[in-house]
């Protein structure tokens, strides 16, 4: 495994390009758990469905155009271990979502951004979390495969290729960015593919490479905090930008800046959710957004890659169900 910060930083750009895609043209916010999560609850108790279904299937297909040049780096095989770690890990991404109100693109990309206070508290959290676990995963669960440092990095951070294609993703990004405030109806699509686009671009796609960033037990790899640097990046300007416009709304005429109805500070559901969510994070080395990214791909790799996908989808929506009733308002 090689030092990737430029990549990262690069497809951090590309995430940072697809929160702003939904914000400047839709007013929306770009945190998969919060898009995704209210799709599940919408199916039972009704609701609008078209922009998200269009944004997430956008994703999807974003992280499959990854497969052709960038499947080695973007799409390793998952780590070895037990079905019910998968599942297990899961549940706790869906509940910690649930309660804490958002994950890595919400309250990283998006509530940073805002300069949000308890999107400060939620990273800081999660994150704290995330380590604790992965780390110690490796030091006393060797019988289930968690550790995964390596002896040698490569340096410099990335490979001509890679950077070449770090950099075509980028320059398609900001085309569709173009396309969409030409042509609003294509806006959520748009900015999922560049948010798929982006997580394999960065390896947020990749269960090793995230582990490595958060296992502190073997030769730590930091790229992964330049995905966050690359979108803040770009999402800190597009959110200063919707500030100097909450009178006037995004571009496309007719939508609302989306404005999450939260309470000012932190409390402790926060801080507990988000520290459930960074547990199995730090258990699976998934989150929604890669997960989505990484369902098509990893299906047309091996069947088997793309069940263990499925049964992580499906457990983070079962447990979003599961506390559905006791959290209607995150």
């Amino acid at each position: 495994m090689a030092f990737t910060l430029v990549q990262s930083f690069v497809g951090g750009l590309c995430l940072g390009v697809g929160v702003a895609i939904a914000l400047v043209v839709d007013g929306k916010i770009a945190g998969f758990s919060g898009i995704l999560g209210p799709l599940t609850r919408s199916v039972f108790l009704g609701g609008p469905k078209s922009w998200r279904v269009a944004f997430l299937v956008g994703c999807a297909l974003g992280g499959l155009m990854n497969l052709p040049l960038n499947s080695e780096f973007a799409f390793p095989a998952p780590p070895p271990r037990p079905w019910w770690i998968w599942a297990a890990g899961a549940a706790m991404v869906g509940v910690g979502t649930r309660l804490g109100g958002g994950c890595t693109s919400g309250h990283g990309l998006c509530g940073l951004a805002r300069l949000s206070p308890r999107s400060l508290v939620a990273v800081c959290s999660f994150m704290g979390a995330a380590m604790t676990m992965a780390t110690l995963s490796s030091l006393v669960a060797q019988d289930f495969n968690f550790k995964f440092s390596v002896e040698l990095f490569a340096w410099p951070t990335a490979s001509q290729s890679q950077l070449e294609y770090s950099l075509a993703c980028l320059a398609l990004c900001l085309l569709l960015a173009v396309a969409s405030v030409a042509l609003p109806v294509i806006c959520p699509a748009a900015a999922g593919i560049s948010m798929g686009l982006g997580l394999g671009c960065a390896g947020m796609t990749s269960q090793t490479k995230v582990m490595a960033f958060l296992n502190f037990a073997g030769c730590w790899d930091p790229s992964l905090a330049f995905v966050m640097g690359g979108g803040l990046c770009v999402t800190f300007p597009a959110f200063a930008w919707a500030r100097s416009r909450a009178d006037a709304g995004p571009l496309h005429e007719g939508m609302d800046f989306e404005q999450p109805k939260k309470s000012s500070g932190p409390d402790a559901q926060l801080v507990i959710g988000s520290a459930v969510f960074g547990l199995g994070w730090g258990t699976t080395g998934l989150c929604p957004g890669p997960d989505i990214a990484g369902i098509l791909p990893n299906s047309v790799l091996g069947w088997e890659r793309g069940a263990l996908y499925l049964l992580f989808m499906a457990s983070l929506c079962a447990a979003w169900m599961l506390t559905m009733p006791t959290c209607l308002s995150c």
